[in-house]
């Protein structure tokens, strides 16, 4: 019998380039079963109970596919809005074991991309999969923010070197962290504009695109995330400075002092 972990399950992670799929699970429903047919048809699939740590998952990783199984109505609705901030542009899918029209219409609205019953084939669901990653080569989506992408050369910032295609920042051999999505296309525009005064405006447009809708409060909470990251390994990020009521300045010959632990 299929018995779930209750925070977190690792069905199956096999063969890197295959399209990557997350579960995010109410109840056993069918998903150890549909998650078998689909690691046979070339997808990779990963399954969380824990809401909270699948939209961090979301945030660090490139994930092609979300799959929302058996949550009631409002609760689909609220995670699809939540996944929609973590930045992460992987197809959703939702299956429920009974809905009404109005209801599927609602959530395909919201930006489903499919719907499933439980009662659908197996074999429906994954050729309806396919149909989507064709439509919009989501399979293929190399992009991590609106200004780089998982090509990106390895660059350098404040003395560690970022590694877009991981990513993840280096400070030395022993101290490593991975990178959210927005705090690397923030250190990227950072790096790419040294010397000159940064309004928010400019690192939204640049980051999340000319028409998000983002807050400068949102902005500073992901500097202050950067920011904690050097002070951890690098004692500080004392080359970059916050312009207050404009924006940011940053100084690329200002290298910041590794951190040495005693």
């Amino acid at each position: 019998m299929y018995n779930p972990i209750n925070y977190l399950i690792t069905l199956r992670v096999v063969g890197k380039n295959k399209p990557f799929i997350i579960f995010i699970i109410s109840g056993e429903f069918y998903v150890k079963k549909l998650s078998e047919e689909l690691e046979g048809a070339g997808f990779r699939v990963q399954g969380f109970e824990k809401e909270s740590l699948a939209l961090k998952f979301l945030e660090k990783n490139n994930v092609q596919g979300v799959f929302l199984t058996n949550h009631s109505l409002e609760k689909s609705k609220s995670l699809v809005e939540e996944i929609k901030k973590t930045g992460n542009p992987a197809a959703l899918f939702c299956s429920q074991t009974q809905c009404s029209p109005e209801n599927i219409a609602e959530l395909l609205n919201l930006g489903c991309d499919e719907f499933f019953l439980k009662t659908c084939p197996d074999v429906e669901i994954i050729a309806r999969i396919k149909a989507v990653f064709r439509r919009s080569d989501r399979s293929k989506n190399r992009q991590i923010a609106a200004n780089i992408h998982l090509d990106t050369d390895q660059f350098n910032f404040c003395g560690a070197a970022i590694n877009p295609g991981h990513l993840e920042i280096i400070f030395d051999e022993k101290n490593k962290s991975k990178l959210g999505k927005k705090e690397l296309g923030i250190i990227y525009y950072l790096a790419s504009n040294p010397g000159v005064v940064i309004s928010r405006n400019s690192l939204i447009h640049a980051v999340w695109g000319a028409h998000a809708d983002t807050r400068s409060r949102s902005v500073d909470q992901y500097i202050t995330k950067i920011r904690v990251l050097f002070e951890k390994y690098a004692e500080g990020l004392g080359s970059l400075r916050t312009l207050h009521g404009i924006g940011y300045w940053y100084d690329a010959k200002t290298l910041n002092k590794k951190k040495v632990n005693s």
